[in-house]
């Protein structure tokens, strides 16, 4: 608590003089409950004036009296809500003191403004005024229902050959274009099969330098908030990764010197955030926090970051500092700082996100709208890395718990390991216009248009009802738990395979694969828990690690493609 005493000069009118007699007045000023709100770049308080034989203080006294006691000047200080005790002698309100003007005029109301002389009074008498504010509430309401429409529609759009506009945080992320996918089920069981049909081109992957990181996971019970909820979809360095219910979590260093954090890898955002030191219950209690102060290439314009997930959120305020990954260090990261954030997300281990999404959906995370460079466009513009590509190899689920290792599988910055992957890279555009057709038994066709998405933090192979309906169909003991997933005997006959067929390269799912027949992902030998899960509203497929741990996903940034190869047994 803060106290300053000082004297004002009271005018009191002696009665039936007319003379002026001036006398000093002592006033203390004490402040509690002080807080420091990065978001809004001010420190905030609560002022409690004492002041014995006056009426009350002037706000411009005490917006003086308040900056020289923080050190900071009278333009920056905003004072409000006085409200005098009963009794009279002491006033409480409220003090907000801005880091500069600027952050001053941007968040303090327009009234507040008018009365330090910041913004001009409105002209003209109360009735115009009124008239003036009612037609302005009017004119507002219109905009924002003709924006909600727009909005509206352009989140519909998202599956259709109309949209143009950029994505939505809401949208999906590396959506696999121009999909002729067709459906066929055979009706003899040996020949009973689901085949996808994409017309792409094949490049071969090749780079000149490689940097690995492995990567480790977790039981995403308590962190599933954050891989569901965005289900969208030179030099190399390679970095291993690790799953037990398949979160993946990364070990990266920030700051000079380095203070480490693990995060959850995360290809379906763009900005990566760790939590600040201090944040506590709003951070869920995170193992290892940021300590600004304790580094000296940290530096931040204090811009406001907030992202929500479908289960999730965090809030803050960006930074940049060093980042160091597998003992390479990039200058320069662009990340958040986050003061308030879900729990769930740094619960079992993590402590923020590590995003890898494309650069412009950063727009939606900030009220500038501006592109914040991820991490591995960072490296790509220092010279780190020859192109701007990121590929992901996972080992596959052992069914013997025994035989688990606890790393099973890399992160590559800057292209492909040759060693990861058989053959060649199908490549696919990532921008719009997916076609799906479903040919059954029968004449009958079954046509809807769909963006298909990858996504690294989704466990399962999301698609759509009809599809899935004709893989399970005529299955002996099916059933579905609680959350939908799909159970069905270990030992279940007549499963198909699905294929994926790109320009004439099939990647095929079969049932050992999509078939979780013990080990960490299983809780018993007879019945068993599929990869495969009807697609969520809204979305029509996502390719999850049901799909990514039998083939190597590369993640093109510069020429706007996602790519596939089969993966190579390590």
């Amino acid at each position: 608590m803060w106290n300053n005493r000082f004297k004002i000069r009271q005018i009191n009118i002696r009665d039936g003089e007319g003379v002026d007699i001036r006398a000093d007045a002592a006033v203390t000023i004490r402040t509690r409950k002080f807080l420091t709100n990065r978001l809004l770049q001010r420190k905030q308080m609560v002022v409690d004036v004492i002041h014995p034989g006056l009426a009350n203080v002037s706000k411009d006294e005490l917006r003086s009296k308040i900056g020289k006691m923080y050190k900071a000047d009278k333009d920056v200080v905003s004072v409000f809500g006085f409200k005098t005790h009963f009794g009279g002698g002491k006033t409480t309100g409220f003090a907000l003191i801005y880091d500069n003007v600027e952050a001053l005029k941007k968040f303090e109301p327009k009234h507040r403004l008018v009365r330090i002389g910041l913004a001009e009074a409105p002209k003209g008498g109360r009735k115009q005024r009124k008239e003036k504010k009612n037609r302005e509430k009017k004119f507002r309401g219109v905009v924002k229902a003709k924006k909600t429409r727009k909005d509206v529609e352009i989140s519909k759009s998202h599956f259709s050959n109309t949209q143009k506009s950029p994505l939505s945080p809401s949208q999906y992320l590396w959506r696999v274009r121009a999909f002729d996918l067709a459906f066929c089920v055979a009706t003899t069981f040996a020949m009973k099969s689901i085949i996808f049909l994409i017309s792409t081109a094949i490049t071969t992957a090749c780079a000149s330098k490689l940097i690995s990181i492995p990567f480790t996971a977790v039981d995403r019970k308590g962190i599933k908030a954050a891989a569901w909820g965005r289900k969208k979809l030179g030099t190399l360095v390679d970095v291993p990764l690790e799953n037990v219910d398949l979160a993946y979590l990364i070990d990266i260093h920030i700051g000079t010197p380095p203070q480490l954090f693990t995060l959850l890898l995360d290809t379906g955002s763009s900005s990566t955030w760790v939590p600040i030191q201090g944040c506590g219950r709003y951070c869920g209690y995170p193992k290892h926090s940021l300590v600004p102060s304790n580094s000296s290439t940290f530096t931040t314009d204090n811009m406001v970051f907030s992202i929500r997930y479908g289960e999730g959120f965090s809030r803050g305020y960006y930074a940049k500092d060093t980042v160091t990954i597998n003992h390479i260090a990039v200058p320069q990261v662009n990340f958040a700082v986050s003061d308030y954030n879900d729990g769930d997300l740094t619960m079992d281990g993590a402590d923020g996100i590590f995003a890898l999404g494309p650069d412009n959906l950063s727009i939606y995370n900030n009220p500038e709208q501006k592109v914040i460079p991820t991490f591995v466009t960072t490296m790509f513009k220092e010279g780190i890395i020859d192109k701007n590509v990121f590929s992901v190899y996972f080992q596959p689920v052992t069914h013997n718990v025994r035989e688990q290792k606890r790393i099973n599988g890399e992160i590559v910055f800057g292209g492909v390991q040759d060693r990861h992957i058989v053959g060649n890279v199908s490549y696919v555009s990532t921008t719009t216009q997916n076609e799906f057709k479903v040919i059954g038994n029968y004449t009958k066709t079954y046509e809807q248009k769909i963006a298909g998405m990858v996504d690294t933090g989704s466990t399962l192979v999301f698609l759509p009802r009809e599809i899935i309906s004709r893989v399970f169909k005529g299955v002996k003991g099916l059933r579905r738990d609680f959350s939908g997933q799909y159970i069905v005997p270990c030992h279940a006959q007549n499963l198909p395979d699905i294929a994926i067929t790109m320009n004439n390269t099939k990647f095929t799912i079969t049932p050992a694969n999509y078939l979780i027949t013990g080990g960490l992902l299983s809780y018993s030998t007879e019945n068993c828990y599929t990869y495969l899960q009807e697609s969520p509203p809204f979305v029509d497929a996502i390719l999850g690690y049901g799909f990514l741990q039998q083939y190597v996903s590369v993640y093109d940034n510069e020429n706007k493609r996602i790519g596939f190869a089969e993966r190579a047994s390590l």
